[in-house]
């Protein structure tokens, strides 16, 4: 599904009717892409191989329908924008985990508030076992924001050519007062049946949901 041997990064933020996204290449190539409506611009400033090309507008293709500007606001937080990308071509170890962590900000707070981006990563998942694609829900909570995210589990056989990817997923929220944010990933079949456990060989079984919680400080002094 995805061209083997080369690192690969699809990257979505959809504003409106214009997505754009960028794809870095082993050895330095760049391409940048931007999506209106149906239509994909591939601005090509460097030779890059049309297998490569391909490869990148299929991860397209697949992902773009959930790339999303999801704009929510909770007592005390902004949900600005959902981001949702595809991580594949690399050897994570074994020890890989679902993580969540805050992109340190150092910009002052203005006016009362602070901008932040938090960033969560989910399992290694496989091509062959789950749709590269992540569904995103943002909801309010008595303490802050919930981000639900779910993964589509679509076989439970392996394949001989199988191809690892992980997903990611970057929230820009605005802080007007400390809150905790919490991101639940969940994984489903086609059916809605929700799945409460998987494994992708060779990394260990993985049991669903995956809850994870961090505090959010509102002000600039204080570490996230």
């Amino acid at each position: 599904m995805f061209p083997k041997g080369r690192r690969h990064d699809f990257r979505f933020s959809r504003r409106r009717r214009q997505s754009t996204a960028s794809l870095s290449c082993k050895g330095g190539q760049v391409i940048d892409l931007v999506l209106i409506g149906s239509v994909c611009r591939i601005p090509m400033l460097t030779p890059v191989s049309m297998a490569v090309v391909t490869g990148c507008y299929l991860g397209l293709l697949l992902t773009s329908a959930n790339a999303q500007e999801s704009i929510k606001t909770c007592p005390g937080v902004e949900v600005q924008t959902v981001t949702t990308a595809i991580e594949t071509g690399r050897d994570w170890p074994l020890s890989t985990l679902a993580e969540i962590y805050v992109v340190p900000q150092a910009t002052m707070p203005v006016a009362g508030q602070r901008t932040l981006t938090v960033i969560t990563h989910g399992p290694v998942l496989a091509s062959a076992n789950e749709a590269p694609e992540v569904k995103t829900e943002v909801a309010c909570t008595t303490r802050g924001v919930t981000l639900n995210l779910t993964i589509m589990h679509i076989s439970d056989g392996g394949a001989a050519k199988n191809a690892l990817w992980r997903p990611k997923v970057s929230v820009i929220l605005v802080l007007r007062q400390d809150v905790v944010f919490q991101t639940a990933w969940r994984m489903r079949r086609p059916n809605g049946a929700e799945v409460d456990h998987t494994q992708t060989p060779p990394y260990p079984d993985q049991r669903y949901p995956i809850v994870m919680t961090t505090t959010l400080r509102s002000a600039s002094d204080q570490k996230p």
